[in-house]
């Protein structure tokens, strides 16, 4: 799920204009009430819930766009001509392409594996053991080869 914190704003501003409402609401059926009015006192203390927890609302969503300025910061955007929901889009392909390239390297690296010169001298030095097999399937021409990817991998 991505968040826009535009949308977000937006909804903190008309959760401040509705409590703003009840708290006018309140004030004005409290003038009018008399002493025993239990729905007033109850209607008065949902009011004060509501309002501490508007408040911490507003503290995590200024926490929430200050990391967001960090973030777009670091990696070199303008956060001002930039969404919360298009950042994070961008980020979430580039992760999710990293971990599939990342997948298909090491694929690529069981597939073709690279000879070095010292698996070249055990190779001659073990001669017909765990290398003799794979020298007969060489001169039979039946040698694994990679794909194309993996040899465009190791070509870089």
């Amino acid at each position: 799920m991505i968040v826009n914190l535009q949308e977000i704003r937006k909804g903190m501003s008309g959760l401040r204009d509705g409590l703003g409402k009840i708290k006018q609401e309140l004030t004005n059926h409290l003038a009018d009430a008399g002493e025993d009015d239990r729905y007033g006192r109850q209607m008065l203390a949902f009011y004060q819930r509501a309002k501490q927890q508007l408040e911490d609302l507003e503290d995590d969503v200024k926490n929430a766009e200050s990391t967001f300025t960090d973030a777009i910061n670091y990696y070199g955007e303008d956060d001002k001509n930039m969404s919360s929901s298009e950042f994070y889009g961008i980020f979430k392909t580039f992760v999710t392409s990293y971990k599939v390239k990342t997948l298909r390297n090491l694929a690529c690296k069981h597939v073709a594996k690279p000879v070095t010169p010292e698996m070249q001298e055990r190779k001659s030095d073990l001669g017909a053991g765990e290398y003799g097999q794979a020298k007969a399937e060489e001169s039979s021409g039946r040698e694994k080869q990679p794909n194309q990817e993996c040899r465009d991998v190791y070509s870089r």
